[in-house]
């Protein structure tokens, strides 16, 4: 008997992981999805996986009755009604096993987006490794207009004005967003995309130009592109970068940063959070505009890894004081640090956490 039960078991299981019944061509695999809310109901972009079976385009549509569907707006209520509503367009159900982004617009976000995470956290075919987004205009922009991939290096090879390498990872993914939202220690920070037109080119690309931070599960405030670098760097997921260098002797200098590695802690001096910053980085020169030498001396070395710390400190300062400071939001994990140091000292302090003092020490190789 049991080994029957086996047996069938393991057949139902060679049927693929869809539990529906369905197989693969007879649903419409959703590969971006986009939420825009307009005239109190909510307008879902669907970009959908072309249909191949290895035929010509016209035998294809003659196999399947009508021309598929690759794009597809539909409207509703909630998003489960619109996307329940998409059914009636695509004539078989969407599936999103293969969903690789949810676009989220701006103006969605500012209503709050706990609901829509808890949503897609609990379909059991949406990936908990699905990105989410933020879009600055309509999220149906970008899941239709974008020419690029919507992943993480694409994106910050592409973060304006920045030259922030593409090994660097700025993304949260449903599962990172309900931890934050659950544990409720540290406010969430997701990168906003915006189309940008290629030169000589008919195209656009997406592009990250902003990042926008949630207190609770709200839209709170946006910073601007200079700052990601520094939020990446004090969460320890900067580790290469490239930079460009101002002085007095040698002009313009490039600078690659090879290896950084960074240490925070947060201590307690007269009632007060400190936040001790510890950034150790190898920096490698690329280009010198002047007075360029094979070998520097030790004064050029000591002028370059100057100008880096400067710019550094200032940096890091600047976003410390947009966030942490004036906009009263710990992005920096400080929160949790001090609860994890003694939670009866962060039951005392944790309202003093937007004045912590910052102590930042640079230890930089050249």
């Amino acid at each position: 008997m049991k080994a029957k039960i086996f047996i069938l078991l393991f057949i139902v299981l060679l049927t693929g992981c869809d539990v529906s019944g369905k197989g693969v061509n007879d649903r419409a695999i959703v590969e971006r999805i986009g939420i825009d809310y307009e005239d109190g109901v909510y307008v879902i972009s669907l970009k959908i996986l072309p249909y191949e079976d290895g035929g010509t385009e016209e035998e294809n549509d003659n196999a399947h009755g009508s021309r598929e569907i690759t794009e597809l707006i539909v409207r509703g209520s909630t998003v489960n009604e619109a996307i329940v509503n998409s059914i009636t367009y695509l004539k078989k159900s969407p599936y999103f096993a293969h969903l690789d982004n949810i676009i989220i617009s701006k103006e969605v976000a500012s209503t709050g987006i706990g609901s829509l995470i808890d949503y897609f956290n609990r379909n059991v075919e949406f990936r908990k490794s699905t990105v989410v987004y933020l879009s600055k205009e309509k999220a149906s922009d970008i899941i239709f207009k974008s020419t690029n991939q919507l992943n993480s290096s694409d994106l910050m090879e592409k973060i304006e004005g920045e030259g922030v390498n593409s090994e660097t990872v700025f993304y949260a993914m449903l599962l990172d967003i309900s931890k934050i939202f659950a544990d409720n220690m540290s406010d969430l920070v997701l990168p906003v995309l915006d189309l940008q037109d290629v030169k000589d080119k008919a195209l656009q690309v997406s592009v990250i130009k902003e990042a926008a931070v949630f207190k609770d599960d709200t839209l709170s405030y946006t910073i601007p592109s200079s700052m990601i670098r520094s939020i990446l760097l004090l969460n320890n997921a900067l580790k290469h970068d490239n930079y460009t260098l101002n002085t007095e002797k040698h002009g313009k200098i490039s600078i690659y940063l090879e290896n950084c590695d960074i240490n925070t802690k947060v201590k307690t001096i007269d009632n007060q959070p400190v936040f001790d910053i510890k950034i150790e980085s190898v920096l490698l020169i690329k280009e010198i505009e002047k007075n360029y030498k094979e070998t520097p001396s030790k004064d050029d070395l000591n002028e370059i890894t100057e100008a880096y710390n400067k710019l550094i400190r200032e940096e890091i300062n600047k976003c410390i004081d947009e966030c942490l400071h004036k906009n009263k939001s710990d992005i920096f994990g400080i929160s949790e640090k001090l609860k994890m140091k003694s939670v009866k000292e962060y039951e005392k302090l944790k309202y003093n956490i937007y004045d912590s003092k910052i102590n930042l020490e640079l230890n930089t190789k050249l």
